[in-house]
């Protein structure tokens, strides 16, 4: 399994307070072989369950929802946000950009 969809998911779950749980598609599809690695991740970014083989397979945790707001309690990521700290560029983040002239239809 990949080492990189463990971190990655294991960081959005750590900084979204959240539980994470991955899905990915197995087995071999138009000669192409499918590399799946779904998995649960808690809120601290550990890794609950995960598949065992790179076949179809059916991962299942058993997670208690109330982890999360422990953990939204504890780090308070959220209530730690500074918007009026971060740069101007990210006031623009999330806007629709207009099109520059050479794009066909702008």
């Amino acid at each position: 399994m990949t080492r990189w969809v463990e971190v990655a998911a294991g960081s959005g779950a750590y900084l979204n307070s959240t539980f994470v749980i991955g899905v990915a598609e197995a087995g071999r599809e138009d000669g192409v072989d499918l590399i799946a690695d779904p998995l649960v991740i808690d809120p601290l970014g550990q890794v609950l369950a995960r598949a065992s083989t790179l076949d179809d397979e059916l991962v299942t945790a058993q997670i208690d929802l109330d982890e999360a707001a422990v953990a939204r309690d504890r780090w308070n990521f959220l209530g730690r946000r500074h918007p009026g700290r971060t740069p101007a560029w990210s006031s623009r983040c999330g806007r629709r950009r207009r099109s520059p002239g050479w794009v066909r239809g702008a």
